[in-house]
């Protein structure tokens, strides 16, 4: 049983605030200076429209209160309300305990956005909603109720609000927190909040008999007993289609909660194991499949609460309906029961605010005091952890302790290094495991995957590759360091039953030309699905005129006896198909180059369904979804252990334009160019490989896009300026050419060799321009043309070659 020790403190500190709204410039020094102080408290760095930093100029009540209630040890928020009493010269004991206070999270400290986004009004519209929650009666109070829809409607404001309320007049309100929804099966949309729905909320919160912060305790507990280990399931409201049973919903004598029971009858071997893996504690969620099967709307979503051994489960239920759909892909476009574990999938159909929430992704530097690497002691531990004192004052320390107090067991974490030319390399991807705070360190659990190196994708806003630690928030961050563990993760259930070859089953390695697609498959993918001297793998390039006919089956003419017949004939898909199913124990691959270049409706054709995990064969046949050929008439099925493996060149077509249908059924690998491989990591005679095409390829993502840079593989064989001259005079600038297609300033500015008024602007082009002489009857006034072409001097017989190539770094 819980004393409550907070609420008196609390109370006689809202009593005492509430007239300090003139005075908020002294509120917020007063937490700067807990935080020189070594506390761990909100960063209050504003940001306008431009860009611009400093330090907030306003303040809610709600927000300072918030200092001290966010998600940190108990020991930090007694350090602050210690100095909170000394400042307000406070009566009331200190508090002892903190149970059932709702916390913010460390990332929305703040009732109120950056000035950029932030209405003139939205500070002054929180503290009248404060100052009235202090009066008697406030919920019968017609001022009260209309000033709190009013900062309902504040950005930034939605339930977060009602846990303030509960902080200041615990007598009174309560939190509608997560924890508190989930406990008691409130069923209340984030955006139709609103003061009478609160209102109506709390009465009915009030029929249990107990007060507001024992109920809110009761939901912290129940929020504490829940296993961490919970997995998400969703399950179609027509389960009828896949069993037999019935749905029906039983209501307790609670009329605001409810539990949905499902009886799932006699089913597949697939279906019934997945049930066996179904636990209480698990989160459920009921889906019901619009006509195109790839999206779904959310009926409920809940906790199970009990399962019987005839898989009966019993769902304890406190999300209502969302608005809108919930767009699945193609992934489970047709499944009745499935495991989810994509973060964001989960967040689409759980909420946001659902417990256990999505993992987050952090990088960590390496280097302390600009030059002491602590990689290899990192690396060898497992470790992570800074070095900057209590007592920094320096904005950089500031914002690493902000961080990584935000930082959870289950995030995912990457130890980087960044510096020249901007290249981030990652030198270990890790799940955190635990959080010191005391000693400045995470533990994480060591992931296998490819580590990235190369440009470093862009951050949103407020985040730098420069920072000591950072969060890596957008989704090209998240795909180029973390994706291939979070596809390993993703496809766990999509692998083949023989789980040897550890990649996706569906993938697609994509990038510009020269980065390795091919030399991947040959070297590291070939290998993975060859037995001694049995080659279980077949090859094909795709391209304008293939077909269905040649891929899958088709007629063939043959001539006998002087007469043309017809037979139907095996194509390249079908053929290592049959051998797959023939053969269950072994994997089998087709490996397709250039899979962007052919007609993927027209070569595929059913294939597009059959190749999803859901809808192939199992060894025994009890699973899969076979179709009848149009040729042949024989029923076909694609078996599980047939790994489609493609490459694409991006520089060819971009992946956003790939044909919707296959981009949704395969995973995608980018492979970008390399620079700090042995291989072009060197010099030749003066000129360093790396740096040329680095150089280069920077000018061509400038000018065009990253998706048409050149790729390192062009220069690895490069052993002398001779090899050099001839790869940029037979492949590299040809290649330019062609994507500057009738542009030659723009080739001529990626090998800086572009015109100026005396016809060029070094002296060793690779590129020469001569000013055209047409005459003064055809020439305009004072428009100067140029013709182009390969500067004859620029031949692999030239003496001083290296004169050309660091031309191109001037």
């Amino acid at each position: 049983m819980s004393n409550f020790t907070w609420i008196n403190f609390y109370r006689e500190l809202a009593n005492t605030l509430v007239q300090w709204q003139g005075r908020q410039t002294e509120l917020i020094s007063f937490i700067e200076g807990l935080r020189e102080k070594g506390l761990l408290v909100p960063n209050f760095t504003d940001q306008d429209a431009a860009g611009n930093r400093f330090l907030l100029k306003e303040i809610d009540p709600f927000t300072f209160f918030a200092a001290f209630n966010r998600d940190t040890k108990s020991e930090s928020r007694i350090a602050i309300l210690k100095e909170v009493k000394k400042f307000f010269n406070l009566k009331s004991d200190m508090p002892e305990d903190f149970d059932g206070v709702p916390y913010q999270n460390n990332q929305k400290s703040w009732f109120f956005d950056y000035s950029r986004t932030r209405n003139e009004h939205d500070v002054e519209k929180l503290w009248k909603v404060f100052r009235l929650a202090l009066t008697d009666n406030p919920l019968d109070s017609e001022e009260f109720m209309l000033s709190l829809n009013a900062a309902f409607g504040v950005n930034s404001v939605s339930y977060n609000l009602t846990s303030a309320l509960f902080w200041i007049r615990p007598d009174i309100f309560i939190g509608l927190n997560g924890p508190v929804r989930a406990h008691f099966g409130l069923k209340i949309p984030r955006n139709k909040l609103s003061a009478e729905i609160y209102r109506e909320t709390i009465k009915t919160l009030r029929a249990h008999g107990k007060s507001m912060p024992e109920l809110s305790y009761e939901a912290w507990k129940g929020k504490q007993e829940v296993s961490s280990e919970a997995r998400y399931w969703v399950g179609s409201v027509d389960v009828a289609s896949f069993y037999t049973g019935a749905t029906k919903e039983i209501k307790t004598s609670q009329p605001w909660r409810r539990q949905r029971v499902f009886i799932w009858g006699k089913e597949t071997e697939y279906y019934s194991n997945l049930i066996k893996d179904i636990q209480v504690g698990d989160f459920f969620a009921v889906l019901g499949y619009t006509n195109t099967h790839t999206q779904a709307n959310r009926y409920c979503a809940g906790r199970i609460v009990s399962k019987n051994k005839s898989g009966l489960l019993n769902i304890e239920i406190w999300e209502p309906e969302l608005e809108g759909h919930i767009d699945l892909g193609d992934s489970h476009s047709t499944q009745q029961l499935f495991e989810v574990t994509d973060p964001k999938t989960i967040e689409s159909i759980f909420g946001d605010d659902f417990p256990d929430s999505a993992p987050k992704y952090w990088a960590g530097g390496h280097v302390w005091g600009g030059k002491d690497s602590q990689k290899d002691r990192f690396i060898a531990g497992n470790i992570w952890e800074h070095n900057f004192q209590l007592t920094d004052e320096r904005s950089a320390a500031k914002e690493t302790f902000e961080k990584f107090t935000q930082i959870k067991p289950n995030d995912y974490f990457a130890i980087k290094g960044f510096g020249g030319s901007n290249d981030l390399t990652i030198y270990a991807v890790g799940r955190v495991k635990a959080v010191h705070e005391d000693s400045r360190r995470i533990t994480y659990e060591p992931l296998e995957s490819s580590l990235y190196h190369g440009k470093a994708p862009k951050l949103e806003r407020g985040s730098s590759w420069f920072d000591t630690l950072i969060d890596v928030n957008s989704d090209d961050a998240v795909n180029s360091i973390f994706g291939t563990q979070i596809v390993k993760e993703m496809t766990n259930s999509q692998k083949s039953v023989n789980d040897d070859a550890d990649i996706p089953l569906n993938l697609i390695l994509y990038g510009p030309p020269g980065t390795g697609k091919t030399y991947r498959l040959m070297n590291e993918y070939f290998p993975k699905f060859t037995i001694g001297e049995k080659k279980n793998y077949s090859f094909v390039t795709f391209h304008q005129s293939y077909g269905y006919e040649e891929f899958i089956e088709g007629l063939r003419p043959t001539v006998k006896d002087g007469h043309i017949t017809y037979s139907v004939v095996d194509g390249i898909f079908k053929e290592i198909a049959v051998k797959a199913a023939a053969d269950p124990t072994n994997n089998y691959a087709i490996f397709i180059d250039e899979i962007n270049r052919g007609n993927i409706s027209k070569i595929f054709g059913e294939l597009l369904t059959l190749i999803e995990h859901d809808k192939r064969t199992s060894p025994d046949n009890s699973t899969g979804f076979p179709v009848l050929l149009p040729y042949s008439k024989n029923l076909f099925s694609v078996p599980k252990n047939l790994y489609v493996i493609g490459t694409m060149n991006t520089a060819d077509r971009s992946i956003a334009l790939l044909d919707t249908a296959l981009r949704r059924r395969f995973h995608f690998e980018e492979l970008m160019p390399i620079y700090h491989i042995p291989e072009i990591d060197r010099d030749v005679d003066g000129v360093h490989l790396g740096k040329l095409l680095r150089t280069i390829n920077d000018r061509i993502e400038y000018l065009y896009d990253r998706e048409h840079v050149i790729g390192h593989a062009y220069l690895t064989d490069v052993q002398s300026l001779k090899d050099l001259c001839l790869v940029f005079r037979q492949k590299i600038i040809p290649l330019l050419q062609e994507y500057f297609f009738e542009d030659w300033d723009k080739t001529c500015q990626v090998l800086n060799c572009s015109t100026d008024e005396d016809g060029a602007d070094n002296k060793h082009p690779m590129i020469s321009a001569e000013e055209i002489q047409a005459g003064e009857n055809i020439q305009k006034q004072g428009e100067r043309r140029f013709s182009y072409r390969i500067n004859p001097s620029f031949s692999k017989d030239q003496k001083d070659l290296g004169l050309f190539f660091n031309s191109v770094l001037d």
